[in-house]
Parts: C-alpha cells; sequence; structure tokens
C-alpha cells in the first residue's frame, strides 16, 4: 500500500514538471548601446503554454541567467522576450543600490521602459544577449 502512494506521489510530481522532457536555460547580457543595464526585469513568456513563464533580472553587469521556477530548465520552444528597465523622470539611470530599488515603485519619479523580442530556446544551453536599441518598444 505504502508503495502505491509513493508510486502515485512520484508520477503526480513528474507530471507537474513535464515528465523530466529535455529543457533549456537562457544566459546572456543585457545591454543599450553596446553598455550594460543592471536590474533589467526580464521575462521569457512562452508562445503556445501560458503556464511556460520565467523571470529573472540582470545583475551588476547586465549578466542573467534563467533556468526555470524549479531550477530545472526552460520548456524547449517559442519565446516572447520583455526585458524592462527603469530611468528616472530625466532619462538618467537610476542610483544603484536600495536607493534605486525604493525609486522603482515610485511613478512620480521613475519611468519604466519595455523592450520586446522573439527568441527559441532550445534544449541545453541557449546564449541569448539582449541589445535593448535592437528590440521592439513594448506596449507595458
Amino acid at each position: 500500500m505504502r508503495a502505491m502512494a509513493r508510486a502515485v506521489a512520484c508520477g503526480l510530481v513528474f507530471a507537474a514538471v513535464g515528465c523530466g522532457g529535455a529543457t533549456g536555460q537562457a544566459t546572456g547580457k543585457v545591454t543599450r548601446g553596446g553598455g550594460p543595464v543592471p536590474s533589467a526585469e526580464i521575462t521569457f513568456a512562452s508562445a503556445t503554454d501560458p503556464e511556460a513563464t520565467v523571470h529573472g533580472a540582470s545583475g551588476p553587469d547586465g549578466v542573467y541567467y534563467l533556468s526555470y521556477i524549479s531550477g530545472g530548465g526552460i520548456p524547449p520552444g517559442k519565446y516572447k522576450v520583455t526585458v524592462a528597465y527603469y530611468t528616472l523622470r530625466n532619462g538618467k539611470p537610476l542610483p544603484d543600490g536600495e536607493e534605486g530599488a525604493a525609486l522603482r515603485g515610485d511613478e512620480t519619479k521613475v519611468v519604466r521602459h519595455a523592450v520586446e523580442f522573439e527568441r527559441d530556446i532550445a534544449a541545453g544551453s541557449n546564449p541569448r544577449d539582449f541589445e535593448l536599441n535592437d528590440g521592439k518598444k513594448g506596449t507595458e
């Protein structure tokens, strides 16, 4: 009886993560005008599966790494990628650290810019850099 319960529980876990199929990881750098964009918000949204959406952020050097919610990988397929970054209303970058993070929620002082791309993700490693000047201005 316990063996049967464990088998059912394991089956549910495998079903929740896609039965262990091949997955991919996306890594790269976010730049604007060739320079790194720190703290950019990156969203990969599957074109075919609304449940397959992955979020992340770039580090101080513009580098990001996404591997999925559980760390097991991103399902292969076509993705709409939205990269968002913030500036002060005068166009200057946000201050570093906690001061910049605190300003993000104040729409009277900052502007959120969204840039969209389309990318394919395959099983395994997927280097995907994003130069924001090459993307399509987002609708957000």
